[in-house]
């Protein structure tokens, strides 16, 4: 594996772990199992206890779920629906056993424990007994609206029973039931069944037929899925004292007698070992059970104990889930063949005999690339085992040499591109700094008009994120490339009436709604134009902060030439400097821009600042950057990276003894030595500082950073107002009734603040629209002044941007 910073592992597991919570809780279109994902957060929180000065409040491993959609109303949980720590192995969970004793004081803890089925999470909030309103998760302090098709769906009762055989007969005035949303294994078969015969879309697993069903804007569609609901407990309760159940096991009992559904097969014990066997024995016949479990989750069962045992980040400290290893099974590969990405990526994929895999159907896994196949020796007619564990395509993990059959053939990886014909090239994976070698090379295919690449492309570039152009979608975006209407995205805005009415299925209202749609994305902002590109390596958030470094699309392509540039950008990594400088050399990106700009698209380009560098950060990046920058094999004006021989110690000396980077660039040696300690090595490192300032390049490269709003004296830094925006901390919450929190978002940055999703002391604004739930509470407790959304229209008046 590549030698790292952890600075730069955190900055790569970020990028991860935000990737798949976007294709998890957004798109319902997971890459990656649970397992790979519970890997990836385990590592980035480790790293970030680790090292302290890493971990941000932002950071996904400190966030739970994901963004809401636009399409529903925002609801804001009463209580937030946080996740659960996982336990991956048994001794994890004895040694949760065992903290949860230590916590609580006591040898004997009572825990209750559950299957934990794989479904979508649902909060439903009754008032005085009546459902009113139904959410999904979301970020977990704020959901989606989806009430409408919460009424539908069997196992929430819309009005709550009242037994009076209850341990409490009264109903709370408000409470928060919280539980899945699921689909049983035979109902998932018979459901995709239907779906092959109509043509419609078939679903990866239970899961995502459970989302795609739940998130529908028609609740007809909604009730024509085999949909459940199982309660697994509440969230909140606005009861008086001593009249609601105070204990998990009795809650199971009193919301079994309103009328729930809960999980069978639940158990309570004092015992780690009684819990462990049941592990155990839900693990062996989850393969029979009625739906997809993943795991068994433990809880402390009395709710006193569970608040003295309390939270730490997005998780409660009183529960865990113990999950189920990921599955595998044996089955052969018929085939292999090519899929053709949007960036030209060549993957080979394994074509399978079908078989079942943890309650799915696989006939299809990823063999990842050339090396992976040499790696495994897989060749066609091979038994290989394969490994779903929730992934949407499958991994073969590895190939039975003992069974190869004498007529299996080994893959050869084509020579030219299977879609278009044209020859393939390659480039280097990763390079491995130990071994000093890359990890292995992806082979792509490089014609940018390839029917396959230019349908993902066009793909990407519609979507919501990036240009969101509404009604264009795969089927109407695949039709566009082949009848060849769209060779590049600037076709899409030459598309005139008669070409969209000569296609199939569009009428006269359609193909308005679509010129509008059109006419819409004429006016954006470049941070959507860099995503829309599909530039290797930059996602949605890397294109926010490479609009706002560089202000332009020009700038961004000059910089190739310049890769140091690159060291100055939050969060930017050498791969996607490298993606960078390929688009505009190599892809033709100049062209792209400029063809959109010909077909009348217009961009924002954010307003320039100035940013002050100190002399010490200046010296460092300058320093460590060579041999990244050498690394990715883009070219370096000598053979040693600059200023190598400069230390940390050293670049403080130099900044105590110059002010700034202009006055120890206009140095003489004699006075650079001086500064460093006046000793014969000082000399020579003295020289190798002057020699750097003086040498073209590098003049270069700070004259463009000059270019950019770099500044650096500190007095350019200017303190922001006390009334201020810039340089603040800001925490929405509620709903808010003139924008959107993403455009309330980019109106905080636009001025200089920055906008985090949890409240701490240093946060300076808490902005409250309705329904603001938790968080005010948490700003009143830290003393952090709280503004309603009048208060925070006026402050961004105050603040306008000049």
């Amino acid at each position: 594996m590549p030698s790292r910073s952890p600075a730069a592992r955190v900055r790569e597991l970020r990028a991860q772990v935000e990737r798949a919570n976007v294709l998890y809780y957004e798109k319902d279109a997971p890459e990656i199992s649970d397992a790979e994902y519970d890997a990836l957060v385990r590592e980035l929180r480790e790293l970030e206890a680790r090292h302290p000065k890493l971990a941000r409040p932002d950071s996904p491993a400190q966030k739970v779920g994901g963004k809401r959609s636009e399409k529903f109303r925002p609801f804001t949980h009463r209580s937030p629906m946080l996740s659960l720590a996982n336990a991956l192995h048994e001794d994890e969970a004895r040694r949760f056993f065992t903290r949860m004793r230590e916590l609580a004081g006591t040898s004997r803890v009572q825990f209750s424990a559950e299957p934990k089925l794989d479904g979508v999470a649902l909060n439903l909030l009754y008032r005085n007994g009546a459902l009113e309103a139904a959410a999904t998760r979301g970020d977990g302090e704020t959901g989606e609206d989806v009430t409408a098709n919460a009424a539908v769906i069997s196992g929430i009762p819309q009005k709550l029973n009242s037994p009076s055989s209850s341990e409490s007969d009264s109903v709370p005035e408000l409470l928060e039931v919280r539980g899945e949303v699921v689909i049983a294994t035979a109902d998932f078969a018979e459901l995709n069944r239907k779906q092959a015969e109509s043509g419609g879309k078939i679903f990866a697993n239970p899961r995502n037929a459970a989302a795609g069903a739940l998130r529908q804007l028609d609740s007809q569609i909604t009730a024509s899925r085999p949909l459940s609901f199982f309660a697994y407990g509440i969230g909140s309760a606005e009861a008086p004292p001593d009249s609601f159940p105070r204990a998990h096991s009795a809650v199971c009992k009193w919301l079994d007698e309103r009328g729930f559904e809960l999980p069978k097969l639940r158990k309570f014990s004092d015992d780690e070992e009684v819990l462990l066997r049941y592990f155990a024995k839900i693990r062996d016949e989850r393969a029979d059970m009625p739906y997809a479990t993943d795991g068994v989750v433990y809880k402390v069962d009395d709710f006193t104990l569970q608040k003295k045992i309390g939270y730490v980040s997005r998780e409660p400290r009183f529960a865990v889930a113990h999950k189920f290893p990921s599955e595998t099974a044996l089955t052969r590969i018929e085939n292999i063949d090519i899929q053709v990405g949007r960036t030209g990526v060549m993957t080979p994929v394994a074509r399978l005999a079908p078989v079942v895999v943890g309650g799915v159907v696989v006939s299809n896994a990823t063999l990842h690339n050339s090396r992976q196949i040499e790696k495994l020796d897989a060749r066609i007619g091979d038994y290989a085992e394969v490994r779903r564990a929730g992934d949407v395509i499958p991994r073969v993990e590895s190939v039975i040499i003992a069974r190869r059959p004498a007529d299996a053939r080994k893959f050869v990886f084509p020579a030219a591109c299977p879609v278009c014909g044209t020859p393939a090239k390659s480039r280097e994976m990763k390079r491995d700094a130990k071994k000093k070698q890359a990890e292995g090379e992806w082979i792509y295919c490089p014609n940018l008009k390839c029917p396959a690449r230019l349908r993902g492309r066009l793909r990407h570039f519609v979507s919501r994120a990036a240009m969101d152009l509404e009604g264009f979608g795969v089927i109407l975006v695949d039709h566009l490339v082949n009848s060849g209407k769209a060779e590049k995205p600037a076709d899409l805005f030459k598309l005139t009436r008669e070409d969209l009415l000569a296609m199939e299925k569009i009428a006269d209202l359609s193909a308005d709604n679509l010129l509008a749609a059109l006419e819409a994305g004429k006016r954006t902002e470049l941070a959507r134009v860099i995503f829309a590109l599909g530039i290797d390596g930059v996602g949605e958030t890397t294109a926010r902060e490479l609009a706002k470094f560089f202000g332009s699309y020009e700038n961004m392509r000059d910089a190739v030439e310049l890769p140091e540039i690159f060291a100055f950008i939050p969060d930017i990594g050498t791969e996607t400097a490298t993606g960078i400088r390929r688009f505009f050399q190599q892809e033709g990106g100049e062209a792209e821009l400029e063809a959109l700009r010909a077909a009348g698209v217009d961009w924002t380009n954010p307003a320039p600042k100035p940013r002050f560098c100190p002399l010490p950060e200046f010296l460092a990046k300058m320093r460590n950057l060579g041999a990244v920058i050498q690394r990715a094999r883009i070219h370096l004006v000598s053979d040693q990276p600059p200023l190598h021989r400069l230390g940390a110690a050293g670049a403080e000396k130099l900044a105590q003894a110059f002010p700034d980077m202009p006055s120890l660039r206009d140095a003489p040696v004699e006075k650079i030595t001086d500064a460093l300690g006046g000793k014969n090595q000082d000399q020579e490192t003295a020289q190798r500082i002057a020699d750097f300032f003086r040498h073209p390049h590098y003049a270069e490269v700070i004259a463009f950073l000059e270019r950019l709003g770099f500044e650096w004296t500190e007095a350019a830094n200017t303190e922001p107002a006390a009334n201020g925006i810039a340089g603040k901390v800001f925490v929405l919450t509620g709903t808010l009734s003139a924008m959107s929190r993403s455009e309330a978002k980019a109106q905080i940055e636009e001025r200089g603040g920055k906008a985090t999703g949890s409240v701490s002391a240093r946060t300076d604004y808490v902005v409250a629209g309705e329904n603001p739930g938790s968080k005010v509470d948490a700003a009143k407790k830290h003393g952090v002044k709280i503004l309603d959304e009048a208060a925070f229209a006026e402050l961004l008046a105050e603040n306008g941007q000049e």
